[in-house]
């Protein structure tokens, strides 16, 4: 999966969550960065069950950067870690809306037989909607988005992306 950082948002910051549920149910995540200067950790101290990524973005007019970010979640004795490519943009500088559309793609499963979840939100400035080809197969504006068969179904799934103002993107 990937995220994009600094992508017109004044703030360079990302809210990540901390903790799940509760009592015997509470699984506690760990954010971890990589390289570890480009993002650092502090609790919110608004919600204890979020932390805070604070993100050091390039100068304007420096290059883009990739940074591994990686949650590690631990419940009893039981951990699962997961990693995401998260990319920071330099100060004052935007990613185009195929570069956004493309990240977004490639969250994208091409075969699946489970239901897929899909990105509703963007950044500040951004409007992301989907539609299929086949709604009974595979429906993105319901919660339970795939219809399982017996039978292999070939479905198109479209992300129309917009900038406030601006013209859509498919």
């Amino acid at each position: 999966n990937a995220f994009v950082i600094g992508s017109g948002t004044p703030q360079a910051t990302i809210r990540l969550q901390k903790t799940s549920g509760s009592g015997s149910d509470q699984v506690t995540i760990e954010w971890k960065a990589e390289p570890e200067d480009k993002i650092t950790f502090s609790d919110d101290p608004y919600n204890s069950s979020q932390t805070i990524g604070t993100v050091t973005q390039p100068e304007a007019g420096g290059e883009k950067q990739t940074v591994t970010l990686t949650a590690t979640a631990k419940k009893g004795n039981a951990t699962a870690t997961r990693t995401f490519t998260v990319i920071v943009y330099p100060k004052n500088t935007e990613p185009t809306l195929t570069e956004l559309l493309n990240q977004i793609i490639a969250t994208i499963p091409a075969e699946t037989d489970k239901h897929i979840n899909l990105m509703r939100n963007v950044g500040n400035w951004y409007n992301l909607t989907w539609t299929s080809s086949k709604p009974d197969v595979l429906n993105p504006s319901n919660g339970h988005n795939v219809t399982r068969d017996l039978v292999d179904r070939k479905v198109t799934l479209t992300a129309k992306l917009k900038k406030w103002g601006g013209t859509p993107e498919t």
